[in-house]
């Protein structure tokens, strides 16, 4: 049955006379002229158990496809400065809040509390920060690479736009939940403290 199903010549669907209606689903033969007919397409049928008897989708069998985020951050970072360095609170100290984590699907969990000392700065200059934690270990928080600092976790603001982008990306990997909306800023001073500005998931600062 060559060329049986195809666009006429004249379609704008139509690039060459290979040009052929196909059924996407794989798992689903069609009848034509009688005859059952496969797809050779890769998209499957659904898992079996992955549809529940009252229609809804059972969570087993389902790959994510996207970001993974926390519904709302609560809690905050605090920062205080020597001049040539930061140390990033979230223990409980200097106003800082222990994280709380808490998910669109009713979970939620702790971060561990610590703080992070990046040396190497330039007194009166501002830095960012960006954080995250993994899916494996959500109690563990993570900080995105940056340009400036040891360990060299601040964002200066020399920094590249190719480095800002490759940082949101790391927050927003299937693998990771933000805590941060981008960015937390803090001025490197002497004697400096206090909470940064930025956006939190879930909340305003």
């Amino acid at each position: 049955m060559t060329n049986f199903l195809k666009f006429p010549d004249n379609s704008q669907l139509s690039v060459t006379d290979d040009a052929r209606l196909s059924r996407l689903e794989a798992g689903y033969p069609s009848s034509v002229a009688g005859r059952v007919t496969f797809s050779p397409s890769t998209l499957a049928v659904p898992a079996t158990g992955s549809v529940l008897p009252s229609g809804a989708i059972a969570p087993t069998g389902i790959q994510a496809t996207g970001s993974t985020f926390a519904f709302v951050v609560q809690g905050n970072f605090a920062f205080t400065s020597n001049g040539g360095s930061i140390t990033i609170h979230w223990d409980g100290s200097n106003g800082s809040k222990l994280l709380v984590i808490r998910r669109a699907d009713g979970s939620n969990y702790s971060v561990l509390a610590g703080s992070m000392t990046i040396g190497g700065l330039t007194a009166g200059v501002q830095y960012g920060f960006s954080s995250f934690v993994s899916i494996a270990q959500p109690q563990h928080l993570s900080f995105v690479q940056g340009d400036a600092g040891t360990p060299g976790f601040a964002f200066s603001p020399a920094v590249t736009p190719a480095l800002i982008s490759s940082a949101s990306r790391t927050q927003r990997l299937t693998t990771n939940e933000r805590i941060t909306e981008g960015l937390i800023f803090f001025t490197a001073n002497v004697g400096a403290s206090g909470l940064g500005t930025g956006t939190y998931t879930g909340q305003s600062v």
